[in-house]
């Protein structure tokens, strides 16, 4: 089991830090970040807490609506790249359905 502790304070306040820890001994597991000046919601997932470039794992975005995820490798969208292997790969897409 983890916890995942929103971090909202200064700056952090319109673009918030979630970061989750093993629940019983508080060990850091993953940080999360919203990404800055992004009309949706994305976030970035860090292996580091002070969010170090190399230690970027993955990123998610979603629709305008906010009713579907998608979960990326650290890749760059294809029009960015000039080598196919250098584009990012989908691990996963989370869709919310009304029921």
């Amino acid at each position: 089991m983890c916890n995942v502790i929103k971090k909202a304070d200064g700056f952090d306040k319109l673009f918030p830090k979630y970061i989750m820890n093993v629940y019983n001994n508080n060990k850091f597991i993953l940080a999360a970040k919203k990404i800055f000046n992004s009309t949706t919601s994305r976030y970035e997932f860090s292996l580091d807490k002070e969010f170090d470039e190399k230690y970027i794992v993955g990123r998610m975005s979603s629709n305008f609506v906010g009713t579907i995820f998608n979960l990326y490798d650290e890749g760059k969208e294809a029009n960015e790249v000039e080598y196919i292997e250098d584009i990012r790969q989908q691990f996963a897409s989370i869709t919310y359905v009304k029921l």
